[in-house]
């Protein structure tokens, strides 16, 4: 026998959305169905993993494409409730490959547990290309690490040198390895919202095909000619002309009597925006990232993101700690400002104190907001520097 012929498919996830009526049961599927297919459902989840990433890490131990996967791995999580990284801490440098739940045959299911409930074991589906033989199954054992007097790992302690997954988990679920999707509640608003779009988007496409109706009592020739004259010294802005109690002009349009889809489009929006703390600005792009105008606001969106980031610190740790990191590791402050916007903020410092507060005390607080140390620190310019300073720059202009 040959080999079995190869077929090649078309763009992967371009199968049409999964049947479902709103209210009936949801699977995987269907959560897949809407990240890829359904506006702004992908985008909510996005936004909160790299809020929760913006900054980075506080060790630039993991190699950058590394960091990529994780970041996957953390967006499934919130995604589908629960995902896995496989790490392989035999090759130089580690590598790390995150993984999603199965979902069209490809992806992972949990197979073997510790009597505590701990995954030992989990089957990788994967379809290399689409053959005759269908998908090919790989087990892989959960990543080694010490072990309490129960026998049970003690992920914080990965043993260097391994191989094999961890799994991550979701906040806010029934207890187990399998968390409660980030923003499911979200799922039908967000897919009726975009049938709502479709079914409106064919009468939009014909809203220009509005027209003038006259009724006339007396449909003479000359009438009618008398009426086209008036119409078009008519402003734009009348919708309604009474020419007498027999004669009426009007708009008529596909549209007539229809209802109207942007009040029920933005009601989703709100509940968007409430669900999942992203406010509208956020969803649409704000030059300065800001989540609102309100300090109160940003101050609770900062917060939060620093819980969720504690909490995400301490399922990550053991990969971290995996891929050559120490165990001081954790994510940067999510509120961590640009560089243009701290030098914007010691210049605030030095022109809103200069004459106020010693010298000494100005340079001592720019170094803290700076983070310098040691030999990168600040330190005060004597009055005769900056003079031969400002004199040497005067020079520079003369000569030019």
């Amino acid at each position: 026998m040959g080999k079995p012929k190869t077929f090649i498919s078309d763009i992967v996830g371009g199968e049409a959305r999964s049947a479902r009526d709103i209210g009936d049961p949801i699977t995987a599927q269907h959560i897949w169905d809407a990240y890829r297919l359904t506006p702004g459902f992908k985008a909510i989840h996005k936004l909160a993993v790299k809020a929760r990433w913006s900054n980075g890490l506080n060790e630039d131990t993991i190699l950058p494409d590394r960091l990529l996967e994780l970041k996957d791995a953390d967006e499934w999580c919130d995604v589908y409730g629960h995902s896995i990284l496989i790490v392989d801490a035999r090759r130089s440098p580690p590598t790390a490959d995150a993984w999603h739940l199965r979902l069209n045959g490809i992806g992972y299911a949990f197979t073997e547990f510790s009597p505590m409930g701990d995954p030992l074991e989990v089957e990788i589906m994967t379809k290399p290309l689409e053959t005759a033989q269908g998908a090919v199954p790989i087990k892989i054992p959960a990543y080694p690490c010490e072990l309490d007097a129960n026998g049970e790992r003690i992920k914080t302690k990965p043993n260097p040198g391994e191989y094999g997954f961890f799994n991550l988990r979701t906040r806010g679920s029934i207890k187990g390895v399998q968390g409660l999707p980030k923003n499911l509640s979200l799922l039908d608003p967000m897919n009726g919202q975009w049938d709502i779009l479709k079914a409106y988007l064919p009468y939009a496409e014909k809203q220009g095909l509005s027209h003038p109706t006259v009724y006339l009592k007396d449909n003479s020739d000359a009438n009618r000619a008398q009426v086209k004259a008036d119409f078009k010294e008519q402003p734009q802005k009348d919708r309604l002309v009474i020419i007498s109690m027999d004669d009426a002009l009007e708009y008529d349009s596909p549209q007539q009597n229809a209802w109207d889809p942007w009040p029920i489009l933005e009601w989703v929006n709100k509940m968007v925006a409430r669900e999942s703390q992203m406010h509208k600005l956020m969803l649409e792009g704000d030059p300065g990232g800001m989540i609102s105008t309100s300090e109160t606001a940003i101050s609770n969106w900062e917060a939060d993101i620093k819980e969720e980031q504690v909490y995400r610190r301490t399922q990550f740790l053991p990969i971290w700690i995996a891929l050559g990191a120490t165990d001081d590791c954790n994510f940067s402050d999510p509120a961590k400002p640009t560089f243009i916007s701290l030098m914007e903020g010691i210049k605030a410092i030095r022109e809103g104190m200069d004459g106020i507060v010693a010298k000494e005390d100005i340079v001592k607080l720019m170094n803290e907001r700076l983070e310098l140390e040691g030999s990168d620190m600040l330190t005060v310019a004597e009055d005769e520097e900056l003079e031969n300073d400002a004199m040497r720059e005067q020079g520079a202009e003369v000569a030019q």
